[in-house]
C-alpha cells in the first residue's frame, strides 16, 4: 500500500450538530514499533501538517503526549529526573509557568505504563521457575541413582584401590570430582544449545506455524510482535553454576557410601 491515498475522517459533535472533516494523506511507509498494540492502532503523521489542517489558527505546537526513546544502557531514574527539569524549564520559559503544566504532567516510563502486563509476565516467570525447579530436582535424583549404582557396581575396584592406601576423602573426592565434569559439561552444551535455540526462537516459531498450523505466539496476547530473543548471559551463567552444583550434591550420598567401604569386606572371598 505505499503509495496509496488513504483519508483520516475527524470531527466534532455539539449536540446533533456533527462537523466532519475528511484528511487526505499518502502512505509513504510501514513502521513497526515491536509493541502490538501501537503498531495495530496507531498511524504516525507529521504534526505540523496534521496541526496546520485541524488548527489553522493555532500559533504554537499542539501536543498531549511526547514519546522519547533512550538511548541503551541509559539509567531510566536518572533519564526521568533529567526530563522532568527540562519539562518544568520550558513550562516556566514558554508556557507562562502554569503550575498545571508544571506539576501535575505525567512522566513516566514505558515499565511504569505498563506495569500490570509486566507484574502477569513475572508471575508467569516465577511460575516456570517452580516448574524447572521440580524438573531440576528430578535430574538430582537420577543423578544420584546412577551414582549409586556406579559405586554399588564398583565396590571390588573401591575396595582394591582402599587397600593400597588410599584415603577415604580421595575415594570420595574421586566420585564428586566425576559429578563435577558432568555437571560442567552437560551445562554448557545445554547452554550453547538454549542460545542456538533462543537466537532463531521466532524461526522456529513461524516454521511450526507452517508445517503443523499451530500458533503459538500471538501478538495480542503477549503484547510483542515478535518473542523477544536476547539472552542474559548473567542469568544463564547462574543456571549453569547452579546445575553444576546440583550434579555434585546428586553424589554426596554414592561418594560417602564409597569412602566408608571396608576393603576386607569386599575382598575376603576373592
Amino acid at each position: 500500500m505505499i503509495g496509496e491515498q488513504v483519508v483520516l475522517t475527524t470531527g466534532t459533535a455539539s449536540g446533533s450538530e456533527i462537523k466532519r472533516r475528511l484528511l487526505p494523506f499518502s502512505i509513504a511507509d510501514v513502521v513497526e514499533t515491536g509493541v502490538y498494540q501501537f503498531d495495530k492502532a496507531y498511524m504516525y503523521l507529521p504534526i505540523e501538517e496534521l496541526q496546520r489542517r485541524l488548527y489553522p489558527d493555532a500559533k504554537s505546537p499542539l501536543a498531549d503526549q511526547i514519546h522519547i526513546k533512550l538511548a541503551e544502557n541509559t539509567d531510566t531514574k536518572t533519564a526521568v529526573a533529567v526530563i522532568e527539569g527540562v519539562w518544568r524549564n520550558f513550562v516556566e520559559d514558554e508556557l507562562d509557568g502554569d503550575p498545571i503544566l508544571k506539576y501535575r504532567t505525567a512522566i513516566m516510563t514505558s515499565r511504569e505504563l505498563q506495569s500490570q502486563f509486566i507484574a502477569a509476565y513475572q508471575k508467569q516467570m516465577g511460575i516456570l521457575l517452580v516448574i524447572f525447579g521440580v524438573v531440576s530436582l528430578g535430574v538430582v535424583l537420577l543423578v544420584f541413582c546412577i551414582f549409586y549404582m556406579i559405586v554399588r557396581l564398583k565396590q571390588k575396584d573401591i575396595a582394591i584401590i582402599r587397600s593400597c592406601g588410599m584415603a577415604r576423602t580421595s575415594v570420595a573426592l574421586v566420585f564428586v570430582d566425576f559429578g563435577l565434569c558432568v555437571g560442567v559439561i552437560g551445562s554448557i552444551i545445554g547452554a550453547f544449545l538454549g542460545w542456538i535455540i533462543t537466537v532463531n526462537v521466532n524461526a522456529i516459531e513461524e516454521w511450526i506455524r507452517i508445517i503443523f498450523g499451530l500458533k503459538l505466539w500471538k501478538s495480542s496476547v503477549y503484547l510483542f510482535s515478535r518473542i523477544p530473543n536476547e539472552v542474559n548471559w548473567s542469568w544463564a551463567l547462574l543456571f549453569m553454576a547452579a546445575a553444576t552444583v546440583a550434579a555434585a550434591i546428586g553424589t554426596l550420598i554414592p561418594a560417602a557410601v564409597a569412602a566408608i567401604t571396608k576393603p576386607v569386606n569386599i575382598l575376603q572371598y576373592e
